[in-house]
């Protein structure tokens, strides 16, 4: 998984999609500091998210590395650990709970709950527009998660629906 993940982030780099296919994953499980990396989640403009097993609890997280781009700049790779620094400080209902953070030789790393279930974007493309009550609901969750974090000084930034997590309840985090 991670030599796939370097593959994508060399990809970035160069911008050529069609890199050496001897790039390829050992097909062992990578690991990661007390995690156990299964698949890769997805990429934002930040980062890029995997399931992983916290080997020692054997329960799934969510560890996200920055995108190498973002490591080359000093001043991405900073708000990157800014970002793991603020997330581990907030604990509310609806936002994802930091749980660890570390370097690798991967670079830096961020390690939050797994959050079972799919995304704001993923339901609307799945099932088409959200009845109004359920969008009311939604945005409330969401509202009530921003402004604890502005509570404490933090402005999310990247507020959209696939940053939107609904977990197998329908809990919005």
């Amino acid at each position: 998984l991670l030599a796939e993940h370097l593959r994508h982030l060399q990809e970035e780099l160069t911008g050529s999609p069609h890199l050496d296919a001897t790039v390829a994953a050992t097909g062992q499980p990578q690991q990661v500091g007390d995690y156990r990396l299964l698949e890769r989640l997805g990429a934002g403009g930040m980062g890029v998210v995997f399931k992983a097993i916290h080997t020692r609890l054997e329960r799934p997280v969510a560890v996200k590395f920055p995108r190498f781009a973002a490591l080359l700049d000093a001043g991405a790779a900073a708000r990157f650990v800014r970002e793991a620094k603020l997330l581990g400080q907030l604990q509310h209902p609806h936002i994802v709970r930091a749980l660890d953070a570390g370097d690798s030789e991967h670079g830096p790393y961020l390690v939050t709950d797994f959050i079972e279930g799919e995304t704001v974007e993923q339901l609307v493309r799945r099932d088409g527009p959200l009845e109004f009550r359920r969008a009311l609901q939604l945005a409330l969750e969401t509202a009530g998660g921003l402004a604890h974090a502005h509570a404490q000084q933090i402005v999310h930034r990247d507020v959209k629906p696939s940053n939107l997590l609904l977990d197998r309840a329908g809990v919005l985090r």
